[in-house]
């Protein structure tokens, strides 16, 4: 009497359609990891430029020690920073984000922030 052989386990063709599925939903979630990585990037890029037009829309009725002498444009680049002195004395620093360049255009009084590929809206500040 012949006895059945019992095969266990998957065959070629299981195993192959299996990868296929496996590294088609890996590319569909890398795609949109990299979009929220964009879409936080682009947060972070905003926030540093509405932050840069906060601190010079507060800073314009005291004296602010900029970098570079005042022009038309005026950058602050990673590592640098703006001081200023509170009427109470307290100091108040801005500093730029590694990376990161933030440009003021004074003639326009617009400020916006730049990372890389990303950049921010132009934001409008008022001196007093």
């Amino acid at each position: 009497m012949k006895q059945k052989i019992r095969h266990c386990g998957f065959t070629l063709v299981e195993i192959i359609v299996t990868g296929v599925i496996v590294a088609v939903l890996a590319l569909i979630s890398v795609q949109i990891y990299r979009g929220y990585i964009d879409e936080a990037r682009q947060g972070v890029v905003d926030g540093i430029g509405a932050s840069a037009c906060k601190f010079l829309q507060g800073a314009g009725s005291i004296e602010l020690e900029i970098p570079n002498p005042p022009n038309i444009t005026t950058e602050l680049t990673e590592g640098q920073h703006w001081t200023t002195n509170l009427p109470s004395g307290e100091p108040v620093v801005f500093s730029c984000p590694r990376g990161m360049t933030i440009t003021i255009d004074e003639d326009r009084q617009q400020v916006r922030a730049v990372f890389g590929s990303f950049s921010s809206e132009w934001y409008s500040y008022t001196l007093p």
